[in-house]
């Protein structure tokens, strides 16, 4: 996402540039342009004078002024962030906020909070106090693996309240969005928390059935689909609990693989194992895992020939719980643990073209 692209589009016939963005090589031939601009901002006059520093440039018929100069001209600030990860390096415009309003991170400084205001939801369930949660998220790190959770916390410090700030799995270093959460929580609200596990986070609910699960509790790997924006297949795996206590879980340790299924067996192409899922699922809540998109490629990273391929996960032979208040433990099976473990799919010659 590129942060300067809106004031960009605000200013008719007007570029903005630092002249350093990508153009058909790192750089450019451009003259000087000398000029006076002025910009009529809530009735006061504002002038860059074009000279020494702000000197105005033409580059292909277009005027090309110093972005921070413009910004600070119509009362906006700058921040730049060199990016140490091989992507693009990011440049933030805020218009009436700052960078300093980014104060709410997680521990690790993976993201970013600002303007965070949490109210009671208009409709609220019996026995839940239902929350809204708005605020500006802002990614500093990659999210590789990464899931965002955002919690309610009661007055003692516990957990009442949960849930998934990026269920989409679309977030990218350097983006800034905007929020609108519902937390469905179990007691009043003290404070909130952000952090960003590995693999997994947890959402609440007020209640739901999934025909997915054989029994209360158990994994649901969700038929895949091609994503034409994400470039790749994308699956879905959840561990639920529909059941009416919370149960706590031994670590549970999941690999997921894709397959190329052949007559003479079956070729790898990608597997990945998942951080351990472990600790108390509540009543009606979930978590979600972040799998891998797979982008169509072999091991070397070539595009795959067209055939049959299988998303799979390998689970283990049972997994032992815990109901609230038991120092039984109670198993579940690999059959019982997840009803579904593998879906095939026919990749044709289309399907990898458009993914690549």
């Amino acid at each position: 996402m590129k942060k300067i692209s809106f004031i960009a589009g605000l200013c008719a016939g007007i570029g903005l540039s630092l002249c350093t963005a990508a153009f058909a090589s790192d750089s450019i031939q451009a003259r000087l342009f000398p000029s006076k601009v002025h910009f009529l901002v809530n009735g006061a006059v504002k002038e860059i004078d074009g000279a020494d520093d702000n000197a105005v440039l033409n580059y292909n018929n277009k005027a090309y002024i110093p972005l921070r100069t413009f910004a600070e001209a119509i009362g906006a600030t700058v921040n730049y962030r060199q990016s140490n990860e091989g992507k693009d390096n990011i440049i933030d415009i805020y218009a009436g906020k700052s960078a300093e309003d980014f104060n709410t991170q997680d521990k690790n400084g993976y993201i970013s909070l600002a303007n965070v205001i949490t109210e009671p939801s208009e409709n609220q369930t019996p026995g839940y106090t239902d929350l809204t949660v708005k605020c500006l998220l802002r990614v500093d790190k990659d999210l590789s693996g990464k899931k965002i959770q955002l919690d309610i916390l009661d007055q003692a410090g516990t957990v009442i309240g949960s849930t998934d700030a990026d269920f989409w799995n679309k977030l990218q270093l350097g983006d800034i969005i905007p929020l609108n959460l519902t937390i469905h929580a179990q007691g009043d609200m003290h404070s909130y928390q952000v952090r960003v596990r590995d693999s997994w986070s947890m959402t609440t609910t007020t209640g739901y059935y999934d025909g997915m699960l054989l029994l209360n509790q158990g994994l649901v790997f969700g038929m895949g689909q091609l994503d034409k924006e994400k470039k790749g297949l994308v699956q879905l795996l959840q561990f639920k609990n529909q059941g009416k206590q919370p149960i706590r879980i031994e670590p549970l340790n999941i690999e997921y693989q894709i397959v190329k299924v052949e007559a003479g067996g079956e070729q790898l192409m990608f597997s990945q194992k998942l951080a351990p899922l472990v600790g108390t699922i509540p009543v009606y809540a979930w978590y979600e895992a972040k799998l891998p998109v797979w982008n169509l490629t072999d091991p070397s990273g070539n595009p795959v020939t067209p055939g049959k391929y299988a998303a799979q996960i390998i689970i283990p032979d049972s997994l032992q719980y815990w109901t609230e208040g038991s120092s039984e433990p109670q198993v579940l099976t690999s059959t019982r643990l997840s009803r579904v473990t593998r879906w095939e799919y026919d990749i044709h010659q289309s399907d990898i073209d458009t993914m690549h």
